[in-house]
């Protein structure tokens, strides 16, 4: 069954709304064979689900766009000068805008690769020495330093406490030590970027009060300082796979 084509100046009725429209103005033009010249709703109606399928589908509707970006250098031109102007006309949310988006890049796959790479270049280390000399990354950095320090004080208290050893028994000099000479890492699965407790290699229960000495506490992450327990170094080590004198000769250094 032929098509009737219509005339720019005939009525059609949109479906969506149910008006009847002049079709010259009111509707697109489709050059389909199978239709009569025109799109099946009204430019209104048609706007209307368009931007309900947006909002609906955001990542299928940024697909749509980029691709269509890469293909269209004169769209590319035009978006860029739109989002000039728009940006001249409204500074403070161009600037909301471009956080935005910079926050996105840099929480994404590609984003954090290409922060590292810029972190290893050497206009990366160059620019993260010069953000380490500014005043304010100083102060940061004696504040974390307090806070650090802090906490290593609470450890050796907290432990003497538990241990019903004196204060001078493990000072806070002789963990640091400890630490430094582990490398500030766990004794027994050497991983270094996890907390670090305060392990005594023979337990409380074996030898009391002096179990909290110089030479018998070793950094050990949460893991493994509960999965010792109070289990002998030996059998202790010897599931990891470590060398228990290499343990006991770091913690006497």
């Amino acid at each position: 069954m032929a098509i009737t084509q219509k005339g720019p100046g005939d009525l059609k009725r949109c479906p969506a709304c149910g008006e009847k429209k002049i079709c010259e103005g009111n509707f697109y033009r489709v050059a389909s064979p199978r239709q009569d010249g025109w799109a099946g709703y009204c430019i209104v109606c048609t706007k209307r689900k368009v931007v309900a399928w947006q909002k609906a589908n955001p990542e299928a509707k940024a697909a749509s766009d980029s691709r269509h970006y890469r293909k269209s250098p004169e769209r590319r031109r035009k978006t860029k000068e739109r989002f000039a102007r728009w940006a001249q006309e409204n500074p403070e949310k161009a600037k909301e805008v471009a956080k935005a988006k910079s926050r996105r890049y840099g929480a994404s796959p590609a984003g954090k690769a290409a922060a590292a790479k810029f972190a290893r270049s050497p206009k990366g280390r160059a620019l993260q020495k010069r953000h380490r000399e500014t005043p304010a990354a100083r102060e940061r950095h004696k504040l974390n330093e307090r806070l650090r320090r802090k906490m290593l004080k609470y450890q050796v208290l907290d432990n003497a406490g538990r241990a019903g050893a004196p204060r001078d028994a493990f000072t806070l000099a002789d963990w640091v030590c400890v630490l430094e000479a582990f490398g500030r890492a766990c004794a027994y699965c050497r991983r270094g970027d996890r907390k670090l407790e305060m392990d005594h290699i023979v337990p409380f229960v074996t030898l009391g009060v002096e179990s909290h000495r110089r030479g018998n506490v070793a950094p050990a992450c949460r893991g493994c300082n509960a999965s010792k327990n109070d289990r002998p170094l030996t059998v202790f080590c010897a599931d990891l796979g470590v060398d228990p004198a290499e343990v006991l000769r770091l913690a006497g250094e």
